[in-house]
């Protein structure tokens, strides 16, 4: 889902686009690593609080975490993207001013990415590890086809609604399946 995006604008633009979108894409690794890390140190306490005898109980704790960990991620977003255009005005060349753009789509694209992990652990939490390979594999296949009708019309930046497209629909589609 996100590495086909790159070879897409190489096909159908510049090197220039690819490695401005690519800027875009690593500087928001620092977003992915933060929430990724917030996620892994919450995963124990879901699987502990998704086993205990007393459902209801475990029910409200689990929903208040959940909506704790997306008030969270839902701010980092929001602050990554507020400052992104100074960020990238301050500290690279010129030439990569429109990775602001990128790096602010790519920024919401990961927040449905990460937020649909709270789906997967209890689909995972149920032994439902087949429908998570199902929906992954249809939203691949989805991402590749938005990717190639988006770059070929709007570069770089189509590949980064194709992003959040793709990422929305994975968000949804686990939530509908878990």
């Amino acid at each position: 889902m996100n590495s086909s995006n790159r070879i897409f604008i190489d096909q159908y633009f510049s090197q220039t686009e690819v490695g401005i979108f690519s800027l875009g894409f690593r500087i928001t690794f620092v977003f992915i690593i933060i929430i990724t890390s917030l996620r892994l140190a919450y995963n124990p306490v879901y699987f502990r609080l998704a086993a205990m005898d007393d459902q209801k109980e475990a029910v409200s704790k689990i929903s208040a975490y959940n909506q704790y960990y997306l008030i969270i991620s839902i701010l980092m977003c929001f602050i990554i993207s507020f400052f992104s255009r100074e960020l990238i005005g301050v500290f690279l060349n010129k030439n990569y001013f429109n990775a602001w753009i990128i790096l602010s789509l790519l920024t919401y694209s990961n927040l449905f990415l990460e937020s649909s992990s709270i789906f997967r652990m209890a689909l995972y939490q149920n032994k439902s590890t087949f429908s998570i390979t199902v929906v992954v594999i249809i939203i691949a296949g989805i991402s590749l086809l938005l990717n190639w009708i988006l770059i070929s019309k709007w570069g770089m930046y189509g590949a980064a609604y194709s992003s959040i497209i793709s990422s929305i629909i994975l968000f949804y589609s686990f939530y509908f399946v878990s």
